[in-house]
């Protein structure tokens, strides 16, 4: 979500990208139904998705119960994405929107007693 914020700067709406982020959480987050119903080939590739790793995985947790293993599995998968949405929002971060490049164009930048004008 904190990535989608950052998408502010350089998107007109966000609400088309907010309904879809929602359509996510709900179909691949195991929302509409638990995802350990899908065919096991299906399930062992969209188990390690962040959007179950949010609703689906704390749900089993909480009603079936899981190994330890399994918790230190997701654990690392958990912290796996953590860092790839952490570069990605590094990176997101370092490109100047488009915003305030047009805010600042033509504009002359001077200092006056110390002070950028």
């Amino acid at each position: 979500m904190m990535i989608l914020g950052m998408l502010a700067f350089w998107l007109i709406e966000l609400w088309p990208l907010r309904s879809f982020v929602t359509a996510c959480y709900l179909l691949f987050g195991g929302r509409y139904f638990p995802l350990s119903h899908l065919p096991n080939k299906v399930f062992i590739v969209i188990q390690y998705n962040p959007f179950s790793l949010v609703t689906d995985i704390p749900a089993r947790f909480l009603t079936v119960g899981l190994s330890g293993y399994e918790l230190m599995q997701y654990l690392i998968v958990t912290l796996g994405w953590t860092f790839i949405f952490l570069v990605i929002y590094r990176l997101i971060l370092m490109t100047p929107s488009r915003k305030s490049r047009d805010f600042s164009h033509g504009m002359e930048k001077t200092v006056v007693n110390g002070l950028l004008i």
